[in-house]
């Protein structure tokens, strides 16, 4: 269900990784957050050919230092099947700067055995001996992964025998080349046993997602089976579940779904929305048809979000938008920024509308990520259409979204004048200052000591006050506390103030004195 560990990473990641697949290329993008970006599209490619030809070409001129900052990128990148393959793509590119590094950082991430075998596999192109003396150092838990990429390589009989003796692994090549999968039901339970007995969680993990792999290719069915019925912290077991039923509705869509619905109920809701997303993808009409026959509302509510984030995939917008209404209420929530972002970059206007059009519960946690969306697109449109709204609350929270992500300056001092009446756009005004000092302090500092008396100055300067006092200038900060006027804005500024002298720059005297200014109801 939707509140269990790897099913709500499956929900939450999906809605951010199909959203994100649809945002623009590559080559419109420049900087380390424009990085992230690209990984994150190329994450969402399904085709493999077609996914690793972009990632080849992102990393070709990659230095070690760029490869291990995008390393670290990929864990937070939605959990799919694709991620494991981004990182084994980087660590080939890593290996071929430095293949002894490359392992060291490999083990010290506790990577997936398959990119520990893809290490060792490039290091061993360049120099054999140096990654045969290498896997010779690995704990034994891990040079297994190592000496199964090493012995396939295309090497004489002889010379494999040496390697494997060396390793202190079995000659027998091919059993050691081959994955390791259990044939009888009982196979599964000794594997899941030893899996649990394992006390540290991230070998743990590691070992349950190499089970799960291996087990999905072979008999995905009874691996369900042994998994529902094993006992286990419920992360590790549901990250499991949702591996296997993943890799299964992805070869075979209609067997894996044909097994959930003779499933119990109880085991439908973790591993639905993978099924129909992937069984969504080549027969949505059919998909959509067998959302209503399942037997619990959890199921179908998981059904419904699995084939919503199929028809994202294909972008027909209106489609999207009524598949959108079915989704329960807090599956919607974490769809709202994935659907601006792709209206956005159709139309910034019909995005704003369809956003500012939501309830309020439903786009509440995610309306400035969202209208950062329209707003990059097209920023003077995103204004006057904030300007433009009716609802004075609505309003006011809009705009402060939009100064809130920066680049503001003195041209938007205006804007934020006509968004009503000064006590509505007062907070507005103070953030416009506090973006522009950001960049220009000076001419912030100038232009409000211009300013007209009044909520929205007053609102400016408790701002300032604060930005001061980050920027190390409490004497700025206090003539600028002495210009407010308004009582509970001098409350507040004193506030910070009485922080400041009591915790970054000690003055027994100062904090006293803000101490009493900011509880001071006629101050």
């Amino acid at each position: 269900m939707r509140t269990k560990g790897t099913t709500g990473a499956f929900a939450v990641g999906l809605a951010v990784l199909l959203a994100s697949s649809h945002d623009g290329s590559a080559s419109e993008r420049q900087g380390p957050d424009a990085e992230v970006s690209t990984l994150v599209e190329i994450a969402a490619i399904a085709n493999g050919f077609d996914r690793n030809g972009p990632l080849y070409a992102l990393i070709a001129d990659a230095d070690r230092e760029r490869i291990e900052r995008w390393l670290a990128d990929v864990e937070d990148l939605p959990e799919t099947p694709y991620r494991g393959d981004i990182s084994r793509v980087l660590y080939v590119r890593f290996a071929s700067l430095d293949p002894a590094a490359a392992v060291d950082h490999a083990l010290q991430t506790r990577a997936n055995p398959a990119v520990v075998s893809t290490v060792f596999r490039a290091w061993a192109h360049v120099d054999l001996a140096a990654a045969v003396g290498r896997a010779a150092e690995l704990p034994t838990g891990v040079r297994p992964d190592a000496a199964r990429a090493l012995l396939q390589l295309d090497l004489p009989a002889e010379e494999r025998e040496s390697i494997a003796e060396r390793l202190g692994t079995r000659p027998a090549v091919v059993e050691i080349s081959k994955p390791e999968v259990p044939a009888p039901v009982q196979a599964y339970d000794v594997a899941l046993s030893r899996i649990g007995e394992l006390s540290d969680h991230g070998l743990r993990r590691k070992e349950a997602m190499s089970a799960a792999s291996a087990w999905a290719e072979a008999d995905p069915a009874s691996a369900l089976a042994a998994i529902f019925a094993w006992e286990s912290d419920g992360d590790v077991k549901d990250s499991m579940l949702w591996r296997i039923m993943y890799g299964w509705a992805e070869t075979d869509a209609r067997a894996a779904m044909d097994w959930l619905l003779a499933s119990s109920s109880h085991q439908l809701p973790d591993l639905v929305s993978t099924a129909f997303w992937n069984l969504a993808k080549s027969d949505l009409a059919d998909a959509e048809a067998l959302v209503a026959t399942l037997p619990s509302e959890e199921a179908r509510r998981n059904a419904r979000w699995g084939v919503f984030g199929a028809i994202q995939v294909k972008g027909d917008f209106d489609r999207m938008l009524t598949a959108f209404a079915d989704l329960d209420a807090r599956d919607q929530s974490m769809a709202v920024s994935g659907v601006v972002r792709l209206l956005a970059r159709e139309s910034p206007e019909r995005a704003f509308d369809w956003l500012t059009s939501l309830d309020q519960r439903v786009r509440e946690e995610a309306f400035d990520w969202s209208l950062a969306s329209i707003l990059r697109r097209d920023p003077a449109l995103t204004k006057e259409l904030i300007r433009g709204l009716a609802d004075p609350g609505l309003r006011i929270k809009a705009a402060l979204a939009a100064t809130r992500l920066g680049n503001v300056g003195p041209e938007d001092l205006h804007w934020a004048e006509s968004l009503g009446i000064e006590a509505e756009y007062a907070p507005v005004v103070g953030d416009v200052f506090y973006g522009w000092f950001g960049h220009d302090a000076q001419g912030a500092s100038a232009a409000l000591r211009r300013y007209s008396r009044g909520p929205a100055r007053d609102d400016a300067l408790d701002r300032l006050v604060g930005a001061n006092l980050s920027a190390f200038d409490p004497q700025a900060a206090e003539r600028l506390f002495d210009a407010i006027e308004s009582p509970a804005k001098r409350r507040t500024a004193a506030r910070r103030l009485h922080r400041y002298y009591t915790q970054v720059d000690p003055n027994e005297r100062k904090a006293l004195a803000y101490q009493d200014l900011a509880t001071d109801e006629d101050s």
